[in-house]
Parts: C-alpha cells; structure tokens; sequence
C-alpha cells in the first residue's frame, strides 16, 4: 500500500465504519492481498482506541475538577444543599 493521502482516507473511512458496505467489501479484500495495508489499518485501529481511551480519562478528570469546585467550596453550601434535595426525593 503506498502510503498516499487516498489510501489515509479509506483506511481511516474504514477504521471509522463511514465506508459503504460494498467499498468496505473491497477494502477488506485489499487487505487480505496487501500486508502493509492490513498492518497500516491494524496500527490505525490502535491509534483510534488510545485516543478515545485519553479523551475518556481527560473527560473524567474534567469532571471530577468541577465534582470538587462544587463540592468543596464552602461558599456553595446552598448548592449543594440543593443538589442534595434533588436526589433525596
């Protein structure tokens, strides 16, 4: 597989499921014939789950700075007083 910007395209297309079923049909068979192109996806596949592994992390330590702002600050009392009622009925 040459490594241009098309072959990039398809592959990520691929890897996303936004490819049409018949050209991921041929995709697949590329990669069947191809071992750089089905270790290129491979690595693709990879780089996509570490990213969405960061980005839930980095979701979760946002959270948790504004679950302590909110909480902890005693300023808010009456807030999380409220916040409390919310749930307590």
């Amino acid at each position: 597989m040459s490594n241009s910007l098309t072959d990039i395209r398809r592959a990520e297309r691929y890897v996303t499921g936004k490819m049409a079923e018949e050209d991921s049909l041929v995709f697949e068979a590329r990669m069947l014939v191809d071992p750089t192109l089905r270790a290129n996806v491979h690595f693709l596949q990879k780089t996509f789950a570490l990213l969405k592994l960061y980005n839930r992390r980095k979701l979760k330590q946002e959270a948790e700075a504004i679950h302590q702002r909110l909480f902890n600050d005693p300023h808010k009392q009456d807030y999380r007083d409220h916040i409390f009622q919310l749930f307590k009925r």
